[in-house]
């Protein structure tokens, strides 16, 4: 069986569930391994360009034989304290680790999934963190980002986890050399 290859990502409305279990196993099920996707949960139940009915999921595909790399940072409790200029570190390493499994290639664009939870307890930190992840992607790439209530993600190195507070970093980079 030939299963797509490529980058999927999928949002979910509210009170659908947790990403990992409501949607990410079985849509790995469906798509197979080579698809690596990320899956947020979105604050509100409007995603634009669907049906006309209420949609669960909506999900975008990427598919092409080009490099990518999945990094996962856990998350942490509200109650964790995080100063401005010391970010969380698993954010560095979740860049870290997309960027190293495009295996030498440079990445095309950078996406940073983030929940709204990790977002409110970095409070003024969050920006710091942010800093510390585009420090680690080259200037001259682009390096986007959004806020979720959930985020988790499944590809290589990567399982699906519900994770309070956690977040999902995904670089693109050309295609593979043969």
């Amino acid at each position: 069986m030939r299963y797509p290859r490529g980058l999927g990502l999928a949002f979910v409305k509210p009170g659908f569930g947790t990403p990992a279990e409501s949607f990410l196993q079985p849509w790995r099920i469906l798509m197979g391994p080579k698809m690596r996707t990320v899956c947020s949960v979105l604050s509100s139940p409007v995603v634009y360009g669907a049906s006309t009915s209420e949609p669960l999921a909506s999900a975008a595909c990427l598919e092409a034989a080009y490099s990518t790399g999945l990094g996962y940072a856990e998350g942490f409790d509200d109650g964790v304290f995080a100063r401005p200029g010391n970010p969380h570190p698993g954010s560095v390493e979740a860049a870290r680790s997309a960027l190293k499994r495009l295996e030498g290639d440079g990445a095309r664009l950078v996406l940073v999934v983030e929940s709204s939870a990790r977002h409110r307890a970095l409070g003024r930190a969050a920006a710091d963190e942010w800093a510390a992840i585009k420090s680690e992607v080259d200037s001259r790439t682009p390096c986007v980002g959004w806020l979720c209530d959930h985020v988790a993600g499944y590809g290589r190195g990567v399982r699906p986890v519900d994770s309070h507070g956690s977040l999902v970093v995904v670089a693109l980079g050309d295609a593979p050399r043969r």
